[in-house]
């Protein structure tokens, strides 16, 4: 028996189930913009399309979250999250490489998640049409192979755990 592989989710903070993604928390002197770059220059590095699809900001606490996508072939889509909840938000002054920068001082807790979407433009999900209902339930079954949808799963836990370590060598974070 196949797979349901719609909406497939991968993992994300602990709770959830799936996988064993990572969860960073941090507390210190931080770059913001600098972190942002990062994040956004990773995504098109790894041909990304970047959404931001929240951005609270009630001083001194901050939420993000960016949407990274990519389409990998008609029919299936990669989407990873990266969000940021950010606490006690308040601008430093600190000289780095003895010039004066705008830092950010604060508590920070950074989470990942990521998931396929199969049929991601609902092409295929005609309610009006026994036929193309039939046909979506044939694909899914015996065209669309579990080594495919394995090899995106990977692609995505991957993409991951890279992010992940960027951000911590970018924050200069030690450990696992």
């Amino acid at each position: 028996m196949a797979t349901n592989w719609n909406k497939l989710k991968i993992g994300g903070p602990a709770g959830k189930t799936g996988g064993d993604m990572p969860f960073l928390r941090y507390r210190g002197v931080f770059d913001f913009d600098g972190l942002y770059k990062l994040i956004k220059s990773w995504s098109s590095y790894k041909q990304l399309s970047f959404y931001e699809t929240l951005y609270k900001h009630k001083p001194p606490e901050v939420e993000l979250k960016w949407l990274m996508e990519r389409k990998t072939n008609g029919y299936n889509k990669n989407s990873l999250t990266v969000g940021l909840h950010i606490w006690g938000l308040h601008r430093i002054e600190a000289v780095v490489d003895g010039k004066k920068k705008t830092m950010y001082e604060g508590r920070m807790e950074i989470q990942f998640d990521g998931w396929i979407d199969q049929d991601f433009d609902d092409s295929w999900n005609a309610g009006d049409s026994y036929f193309r209902t039939m046909v979506k339930k044939f694909y899914d079954k015996y065209v669309i192979s579990n080594e495919q949808m394995l090899t995106d799963v990977d692609l995505i836990i991957e993409d991951l755990r890279e992010l992940s370590n960027n951000i911590k060598e970018f924050l200069g974070m030690e450990g696992v």
